[in-house]
């Protein structure tokens, strides 16, 4: 079958073989693991870091070393997230509220999991497990824990890479908490050849069936490098849209994104958003992290692209109390084309 899901790939000896053109970045986060240094690796949506770090991880096991994947995208605050990784690493859920002893209210520790953990592992001997914190998109939870809460993780038996969003770097690395991490790695985009080195590995699997559609995306293969812009999961996203297109539509669309890349990028991951998504509003929260913008950025970005003819606005009546509601489409929308 056809390899064009967008899902992360694991550490897994099939997955293995579709990880293309991070090496140098495999091998920074290797000589900091040597080293003994913490990580914090900076990528924008689709750039592939979930991928990057499940492989690290798969060296460490492969050398006989220890490393932990924990997704901290769910925690609220520090406490939760010390549960999450005590529960992801060592089985537990830990219980970190406050307790009442001989009537009086002891202040809760957000570090208290993070602390049992710790104790849990202090038998360990030789290199430090690695604790690999994927995910996470607060800076300000990055900052409290790393920061505020620094000199006690100093204290803790741990290596930490943690992944974040590049486009707030300077968010995670506010004082105190720039000094934890001992490197930034950022994660680039591909260029066209390690973008058709994706595709080919991802076609090389396919049945007989598939064959159609792979001939199809190796025709077209520098209008999909073209659209994917270096992104990992957009140059999956353009083949999987590709092979649902005719050939008519697939040219328009090619267009339409290069039409909006004159605006800017953000202008050209909006016109592709709504080509896959349909009429959207501007307070459509999806958008808004598939873009890593603010409402205010989203509206003004929608109305650039109306205003060049590229999208076109109606209003939908009765979705909450007040004025109707913007949404913005393309005539090559779902459903549209």
């Amino acid at each position: 079958m056809l390899q064009l899901s967008q899902r992360p790939l694991s550490g897994s000896d099939a997955d293995r073989e579709l990880f293309v053109d991070r090496s140098a970045e495999l091998g920074h986060l290797e000589r900091s693991a040597q080293l003994g240094f913490n990580v914090l690796v900076l990528g924008e949506r689709g750039m592939g870091s979930t991928s990057l770090v499940l492989q690290h991880q798969r060296q460490f096991q492969d050398a006989g070393r220890t490393g932990y994947y924990v997704n901290g995208g769910w925690a609220g605050d520090v406490t939760e997230l010390c549960r999450d990784i005590r529960s992801a690493v060592a089985g537990l859920t830990g219980i970190a509220t406050a307790v009442l002893a001989f009537g009086q209210e002891v202040v809760p520790d957000p570090l208290r999991d993070l602390r049992a953990l710790s104790e849990q592992m202090s038998e360990l001997v030789g290199e430090r497990p690695v604790i690999i914190l994927d995910e996470m998109r607060q800076p300000e939870l990055v900052h409290d824990l790393f920061g505020r809460h620094r000199d006690d993780l100093w204290q803790m038996p741990f290596r930490w890479v943690v992944c974040g969003r590049a486009s707030r770097r300077s968010r995670y690395l506010e004082p105190p908490a720039d000094a934890f991490f001992d490197s930034v790695l950022t994660l680039g985009p591909l260029d066209a050849v390690a973008s058709r080195e994706l595709l080919d590995a991802r076609l090389s699997g396919a049945a007989s069936s598939d064959e159609g559609a792979k001939v199809r995306i190796v025709a077209n293969r520098d209008l999909i490098i073209r659209q994917g812009g270096g992104n990992p999961r957009q140059v999956l996203a353009a083949a999987r849209d590709l092979v649902l297109r005719s050939s008519e539509e697939a040219l328009a669309a090619d267009r339409l994104v290069t039409s909006a890349a004159e605006l800017g990028t953000t202008e050209m991951l909006a016109v592709r958003y709504l080509t896959r998504h349909g009429p959207t509003s501007a307070s459509d929260r999806k958008l808004l992290d598939v873009l890593d913008i603010t409402r205010a950025r989203a509206t003004q970005v929608l109305r650039r692209l109306e205003d060049a003819h590229l999208v076109y606005a109606t209003s939908e009546r009765g979705h909450s109390p007040g004025r109707p509601r913007k949404l913005y489409a393309t005539r090559l929308s779902p459903g549209e084309a």
